[in-house]
This record gives structure tokens, C-alpha cells and sequence, in this order.
């Protein structure tokens, strides 16, 4: 090897060195970066006429789990759909209270069996009825404003599920993007590390609003469908549209065409996801079973 070679292989030893600190600090630095993982720095034996030249670097990888990733994505679904069902029906306990207090629906029904039993154990009395028919009337009120306040939640799901349904179509647009500049970057053998990494945290975000699996293309892009196998995402995004009801009644329903239902369209194809059971998990399936299921029963009841 002459002089010059072996003072080539030392510098691209140097230089392999030198970016490997810099994935290091990078990592450092970023330790506490929401969405950031962990780089590493993969060098390969430079060649040249089949003699080894120095060494090469290549771009900088991610160290993940796929595996793991959709499981958490899975429990991300399973958690926001749980939360926000539980914050919804805790607003309906507290409306119906505890039944030793006299405040809850409990409490004015035996009121009201308390003033029946006195009417007829004093059949005559004026004050007797007039305290039953005040009653009655307290008793009605309080489940006509129950009975309001339920329609109410079913609305503001109607909201949500319209404001989820916009943020969706916003992510599926910003994976698209980031998809795009990942095939470009790794085609030209540029490091996509941040750019992984920031197209992770908009399918994390969008796995918070519906159950999502995502499939690898040997280009660096993503694949997204729901659960169900629906497509989102292939090369361009889907588009997802919800027909919003600004008014609901007791007898809105989805099968009735009462309140909105979620559809995918494709070109011409339009999809009712709704009817097809697609959206299985999420923080939209959390409140589509708040709208079309808890909240009827409990307003039936």
C-alpha cells in the first residue's frame, strides 16, 4: 500500500469516527426529546480492486422494536377509547348521585313513595297532596333535565367524532409527506433516522384516535389500514369524512341516518367504516359506542 492509501484509509477512518460522535451527542442531546430514539452508526470496509481501501460509513439507523411499537400502538388504541368512556360515564353517576343522598334520582323517588304513603295513610289531607303533587312535579323535572343533559353528551360526542375525524385526515397527510421525503432521502443513501421518528409520532397520534397497523416498504415508506384491513394510507392518503349532526333527538340513531357516520372514500369508493366494524378501538370508538349505545340505554332508562 503506498503512502497516500494508507493515509486515505486513516482519514475515512477518522471520518467514520468523527460522525459516529456525532450520532452519539446527537443521542445525548436527545435522551429526553419525546419521539426521539436511539441511533447508532453503522460503518462497512471500503474496497477497491477486491483490496480494502479504509472503511465507509453508512447512514445512521434507528434501534427499534417493531414488534413492540404495535403493541403499544394497540394499548394506545385500547387506552384513549377506556379514558375518555370513563370520564364520560362518571359525569352520568355523579348525575344520578349516590343513593343515600337525597339530592339523586334515588333519593327523590323515596321522597316521592314517602309522600304516597302519607297520602294514604291520610287520604284527606290537602297539605298531603299538595306535598305529593310538588313532589311528583320535582321529581319529573329533575329526570326531564336528566334526560337533557344525556342528549347534551350525546352531542358533544357527535363534536368530537367531527373534530377527531378532521385531526385523522390532517395525520394521514403529514405520514404522506414524511413518507415522500424518507423514499427521497433514502434512495440517495442520506441517513432518515428524524425523519422516521417524526412519522412514528404522527401514527402514534393517530393510533390515539383509531386502531391502526402499519406495514414497511422496502422504499423506507408505510403502509396504514385500520385493524378491520381497511387501507388509509399507500401511496397518498385516504380521505375520511363524517356528515356531522348539529341537532340529535332521543330517536337519532345510526341505523336511522339520525346522527353522522364516518366514511372512507377512495376515488369513487366510499365506505361506511361504521357499518363495516372498522373502527374497533380509539378514542372515535370510544365515543361512537358513548353516542349510539351507553348514552341511549342510560337515556331509555
Amino acid at each position: 500500500m503506498s503512502l497516500s492509501s494508507a493515509l486515505g484509509a486513516a482519514m475515512s477512518g477518522l471520518n467514520v469516527s468523527q460522525a459516529g460522535i456525532d450520532v452519539t451527542s446527537r443521542n445525548i442531546a436527545n435522551a429526553g426529546t419525546p419521539g426521539y430514539t436511539r441511533k447508532v452508526q453503522n460503518q462497512v470496509n471500503a474496497l477497491a480492486g477486491g483490496e480494502g481501501i479504509g472503511v465507509r460509513r453508512e447512514a445512521a439507523q434507528r434501534q427499534i422494536d417493531t414488534f413492540l411499537q404495535q403493541q403499544l400502538r394497540t394499548s394506545t388504541a385500547s387506552a384513549a377509547s377506556l379514558n375518555l368512556k370513563s370520564a364520560m360515564l362518571g359525569r352520568i353517576d355523579r348525575m344520578f348521585g349516590t343513593p343515600d343522598s337525597n339530592s339523586s334520582i334515588a333519593g327523590s323517588i323515596s321522597a316521592l313513595a314517602t309522600m304516597l304513603q302519607e297520602l294514604a295513610d291520610n287520604p284527606e289531607s290537602d297539605a298531603a297532596r299538595q306535598s305529593l303533587l310538588g313532589e311528583a312535579g320535582n321529581l319529573a323535572a329533575k329526570m326531564n333535565t336528566m334526560s337533557d343533559t344525556i342528549q347534551d353528551m350525546r352531542l358533544e360526542a357527535e363534536r368530537n367524532i367531527a373534530d377527531g375525524v378532521e385531526q385523522a385526515n390532517a395525520l394521514l397527510k403529514t405520514i404522506a409527506d414524511v413518507n415522500n421525503q424518507i423514499a427521497q432521502r433514502q434512495a440517495g443513501n442520506q441517513s432518515v433516522g428524524d425523519l422516521q421518528d417524526k412519522r412514528d409520532m404522527a401514527i402514534d397520534e393517530l393510533s390515539r384516535l383509531m386502531d391502526v397497523k402499519v406495514g414497511n416498504r422496502d422504499d423506507g415508506t408505510v403502509t396504514v389500514f385500520t385493524s378491520g384491513g381497511q387501507l388509509l394510507l399507500d401511496r397518498t392518503p385516504v380521505e375520511l369524512a363524517f356528515d356531522e349532526r348539529t341537532q340529535i333527538d332521543a330517536t337519532s340513531t345510526h341505523e336511522n341516518g339520525g346522527v353522522g357516520t364516518i366514511r372512507l372514500i377512495s376515488g369513487s369508493n366510499s365506505i361506511d367504516l361504521m357499518a363495516a366494524g372498522a373502527i374497533r378501538s380509539g378514542a372515535l370508538a370510544g365515543y361512537i359506542e358513548m353516542r349510539d349505545e351507553v348514552l341511549t340505554q342510560a337515556q331509555t332508562q
